[in-house]
């Protein structure tokens, strides 16, 4: 053992060199004239270069082997192996780790693992890919019910999309009821929130003939149509998001759309929606459409609540003693549409009601739209906002045709997730196995379900290049794109020394060379072909491929099978040429049925 106390210093050239048999072990030693270490944990240091300052020049050289028991630190510089393998462990553990895996970092690639290495096998994660997936939920109409959407973990935006309800109409003509809006925007919310939803009903229509009693209107809110000679229908619900209250307020709105006015037996209802609804069709007294600041005027001339619009409320039909839709007058109109604000009421001559406004919430919603739906017309659909949005489906919000009604809102509520997808490898020595079934022990690959994309692009394997069989392939059926072609391969076989010495050629089809045939005219010579495939039940057929010979000059060279037996045939030439022998080499081809 050696203790250093003193430091060594020598000549780049001639740099001081110590040899020793034993351990070396470097220590402060009091009194001692030693550089600071770093830190009294450190057994062994080096700062300075150790080598011959050239090209050899290291901060460290170990000649031998080096164990380490505890931790390798190292700094910013490289890990270089110059030898062809690295082994953890020893020879019968091979990799001794914690949870027997060994993971390998790359801070450049996703997540930053790029191989990970198991008890169980190899698992190659170099691809890991980001997928999104887009989750909807759609809510429909339910009377007087407040619905609820609860953000997931992880979501801080949605994307939402309100279509409000179509208003009812009268029987006396054609005329719809005014369609209802459609709003849509991104929503910002936090994991946990809870999103209030209220979707509209579609106003009804009057009842009893032109002249019976008018509709109601739609949930929540919407005005009632008005009794008289050309009875009018309800006007559409609204559909809103709201945050906070299961209780629906301005202010606590987020997105809405306004419901459609109601129409009458003379004119349409105004469409809902937008920032401004429609007015009703104009028999004299039409209902104002609501804005973003107050309800709709009522035809009848009221500027406030029941017959004008309202927060969240469309105003009724009609004029004074007209209360109820049941009550007779001469004011018979079309309910308002119900919105952020609503619509007015219709009053004579049939009027139609005014459609609701729609709203969002600028501080919390982005990219926000307000769209208008049309206005009743005679015989034409009334055609509702947003149809063109993928969620839409049928009758949504249409003004009604004095069928069943205005057609219900919806609301769809859709938000992204994003996950880490890994595509991993896994190399084995036996059998790989991919699906659910487990097929025979030799297989040495299964794969039970589909590789690929889904339709004409899944297939059961993927091969992007020559794919050899040395044993048996079996397959189902076997389709060809148009230009391919398949070559069913033949076996060989040559004839020795003589041309009545037999052959083996154990294949179902294939191809015999013969020595030189010398048979003279009129005469024939046969050999045998041993093969396994063939019983006595086979069928060959066999033809002369190509003959060396001149034909003619050197006879004429005819091909019979005969003596078909279990795992052999005969095959005998027959020379029909009139005085030549031949001469030349035949290629014989044979199938076996």
């Amino acid at each position: 053992m050696a203790l250093i106390a003193n430091n060594i210093s020598g000549s780049a050239s001639n740099a001081s060199r110590v040899g020793i048999t034993g351990s070396v072990i470097f220590a402060n030693v009091p009194g001692s004239s030693f550089p600071s270490l770093p830190g009294s944990n450190v057994s062994f240091f080096v700062s300075g270069s150790i080598g011959a300052g050239e090209e050899n020049d290291k901060r460290a050289v170990f000649g031998g082997d080096v164990r380490i028991s505890g931790s390798l630190a190292v700094g910013t510089g490289s890990v270089i192996i110059t030898s062809n393998d690295v082994q953890f462990g020893t020879s019968a553990t091979k990799i001794s780790l914690v949870n027997n895996s060994l993971t390998f970092f790359d801070s450049s690639s996703p997540n930053g693992k790029v191989l990970a290495l198991t008890g169980a096998g190899w698992e190659l994660t170099s691809s890991i890919a980001t997928q999104t997936t887009t989750t909807s939920t759609a809510f429909s109409y339910v009377s007087g019910t407040v619905q609820s959407f609860v953000v997931p973990a992880g979501v801080t935006s949605v994307a939402a999309y309100v279509w409000a309800a179509g208003g009812g109409t009268g029987a006396f003509s054609s005329f719809r009821g005014g369609a209802g809006g459609f709003s849509s925007g991104s929503i910002a919310v936090t994991p946990g929130d809870t999103l209030y939803i209220v979707v509209g009903g579609g106003g009804s229509d009057n009842s009893g003939g032109a002249s019976g009693p008018g509709g109601l209107g739609g949930w929540p809110n919407a005005g009632f149509g008005t009794q008289g000679d050309a009875s009018g229908g309800g006007g559409g619900g609204y559909s809103g998001i709201f945050s906070g209250s299961a209780t629906p307020e301005q202010v606590n709105a987020l997105l809405i759309a306004g419901g459609g006015g109601g129409g009458t037996g003379y004119k349409g209802g105004g469409g809902g929606g937008g920032t401004t609804g429609n007015a009703g069709g104009n028999g004299g007294n039409p209902g104002l459409g609501g804005t973003q600041s107050a309800g709709g005027t009522a035809g009848n001339g009221d500027t406030s609540p029941p017959r004008a619009g309202g927060a969240l409320t469309g105003g009724n039909a009609g004029g004074a003693g007209q209360d109820n839709p049941t009550t007779p007058g001469v004011n018979d109109g079309g309910g308002g549409g119900s919105g952020y604000y609503g619509g007015g009421g219709g009053a004579s001559d049939g009027s139609g009601g005014g459609g609701g406004s729609g709203f969002y919430n600028t501080d919390k919603v982005t990219g926000g739209s307000l769209q208008t739906g049309s206005d009743g017309q005679s015989g034409a659909l009334t055609a509702p906002a947003g149809t063109d949005n993928q969620y839409y489906v049928s009758d949504i919000g249409v003004g009604s045709a004095y069928v069943s009604g205005g057609g219900n809102g919806r609301i769809v509520i859709a938000y992204s997730s994003e996950s880490s997808v890994t595509t991993p490898v896994t190399y084995a020595t036996s059998s790989i196995m991919v699906g659910t079934s487990t097929p025979a022990t030799e297989a040495a690959l299964y794969v039970t379900g589909s590789i690929g994309l889904s339709g004409l692009l899944a297939k059961k394997s993927i091969f992007n290049s020559d794919t050899y069989v040395s044993g048996s392939l079996t397959t189902g059926n076997l389709t060809l794109t148009q230009g391919r072609s398949v070559n069913l391969g033949r076996a060989a076989a040559s004839q020795t020394t003589s041309f009545t010495n037999g052959v083996t050629i154990n294949s179902a089809s294939g191809v015999i060379t013969t020595v030189t045939a010398t048979t003279s005219a009129g005469s024939s010579e046969s050999f045998t072909v041993t093969n396994s495939t063939v019983s006595t039940s086979s069928v060959v057929l066999a033809s002369i491929g190509d003959y060396s010979g001149t034909y003619g000059t050197n006879g004429i060279p005819l091909l019979y099978v005969d003596s078909i037996s279990n795992g052999s045939f005969s095959i005998r030439v027959y020379n029909a040429g009139a005085s030549n022998a031949l001469n030349g080499t035949l290629k014989i081809k044979f199938i076996v049925c």
